[in-house]
């Protein structure tokens, strides 16, 4: 099936459009997955690259400089056709925007205040993909998912969103002069946790669904929490099925004790002087921060760290911040505090879940299983609770490649079909 949907221009995909980053996972030429992740960040570019030295030249990944320009149906007025600065190369740019929180809570997405945030790395993770997959022109069946509570309001809305065609064009980077049009021909919206389940059962290897080693140790009924940025949602599954009544989310999400450390890191003594000059010269106080990005924060402070202790447990994690001139300054009290609340109240929240379900087994996916890992959340896989954290480097990608697994079984029962 694969080698006729290559040569129909087909791209499989599945996208989890969170509030931190954009992780999309699709099906390569020889039938297995590929993911890669864009952090949710975006700012106005201009049309024309900047040219101080040609980045096509140097050995960057495409994700990590994305200057494009795209022409969509899916926004308004002048963001119809717009040129953006995307992921990581919108950091520290003017204008940028990021999914915001409000009193605790992440924003829903896709809002018509906020939706150029979600559809423009929606549409430049595709058309990344598109590249990889050696494709300049492509048919995409969308398969893209929603909270539990957002999903009855909105999956209309959401679906009418994207069908038609899109244009993306490279500015700058790896992919420049590179044109990118797709034509997104089907859209399903996934409901997040609830699909999850399809990637701890099954994978993709060389273009068959197969069974994963842990599905057929879990059987069918458990629960999955799906630690998100903005979100938690746990589903509920038995022998019949999806146990809707029992799955449902909650508003503990790993952004709100991002924001909280970058807050406080940037109030810190040492980094008075670097933060009163932004203040000085028209900087907000939202602005005034060492990091305005929540993906970038966690990706070179937060990140290298966990993972090194994970390897090595005898190391220690040491956070340390530079900001302008104030280098390599020590915020390891910062960073362990709100990381230990945030396991606390995962904690708190997962084990009065558990206390009321019938179920074999609890598995934790997401983002924020690494997030609050050391700090907690590994006493949960502990003995006496014995919940399951299927793979905790690859956890941040088992919602996306749950909907590009939903998207391969659509696509072979109309393969099947139409034989």
């Amino acid at each position: 099936m694969v080698v006729k949907l290559y040569a129909e221009d087909i791209l499989l995909t599945g996208i989890d459009a969170g509030n931190t980053s954009l992780k999309i996972s699709f099906l390569d030429e020889t039938g297995n997955i590929r993911d890669f992740a864009i952090p949710t960040v975006i700012a106005p570019a201009p049309t024309t690259a900047i040219e101080m030295k040609d980045h096509k030249v140097f050995d960057i990944k495409a994700e990590e400089i994305l200057h494009i320009r795209v022409k969509t149906d899916a926004l308004d007025g002048e963001e119809k056709d717009a040129a953006w600065y995307v992921g990581l190369y919108a950091q520290n740019k003017k204008g940028v925007r990021q999914p915001k929180v409000n009193d605790g809570k992440a924003e829903q997405k896709f809002t018509d205040a906020n939706k150029a945030i979600f559809v423009i790395p929606t549409l430049t993770s595709l058309a990344v993909a598109s590249i990889k997959a050696g494709k300049k022109k492509v048919k995409v069946p969308l398969s893209i998912g929603e909270t539990v509570e957002s999903y009855k309001k909105r999956k209309d809305k959401l679906m009418d969103l994207f069908l038609g065609t899109h244009v993306v064009t490279f500015l700058d980077g790896p992919y420049k002069g590179e044109v990118v049009e797709i034509e997104i021909v089907d859209v399903e919206i996934e409901v997040e946790s609830v699909t999850t389940s399809l990637a701890i059962e099954f994978t993709i290897v060389d273009g068959e669904c197969v069974d994963t080693e842990i599905g057929t140790k879990i059987g069918q009924n458990y629960a999955l929490g799906d630690l998100g940025a903005g979100t938690t949602d746990v589903a509920v599954f038995t022998e019949k099925g999806v146990e809707k009544s029992k799955t449902h989310g909650n508003n503990i999400g790993t952004n709100v004790y991002i924001d909280q450390i970058i807050r406080e890191i940037a109030q810190m003594e040492k980094f008075a002087s670097v933060r009163q000059q932004l203040l000085n010269n028209g900087r907000s106080e939202e602005e005034a921060v060492p990091f305005l990005s929540r993906e970038k924060f966690v990706n070179e402070i937060i990140k290298p760290e966990i993972e090194e202790a994970m390897k090595n447990k005898e190391y220690m994690p040491n956070y340390r911040v530079s900001w302008g001139w104030v280098k390599n300054v020590d915020v390891t009290d910062i960073v362990n505090k709100y990381l230990k609340k945030y396991a606390d109240d995962q904690k708190n929240s997962l084990l009065v879940t558990y206390a009321e379900l019938e179920v074999d087994h609890f598995l934790l996916v997401g983002g924020g299983v690494l997030f609050g890992y050391l700090n907690g959340l590994k006493d949960l896989e502990g003995e006496e609770y014995g919940m399951i954290f299927p793979s905790l480097k690859e956890s941040q990608f088992f919602t996306s490649r749950s909907f590009l697994i939903a998207n391969y079984l659509r696509q072979l029962e109309k393969y099947v079909v139409n034989a």
